[in-house]
């Protein structure tokens, strides 16, 4: 089992959930890499 830790908010009306724990760091120099490697 996975345990992920998030913090749920809300910005301009719109809800999100950050996750701020339990999760690998994206691999990758840019931003663009890491977006990429996410997606995978």
């Amino acid at each position: 089992m996975i345990e992920l830790r998030t913090i749920d908010a809300h910005a301009a009306g719109e809800p999100l959930r950050l996750i701020v724990g339990g999760f690998p760091s994206p691999h990758g120099r840019t931003m663009l890499d890491k977006r990429e490697w996410l997606k995978r």
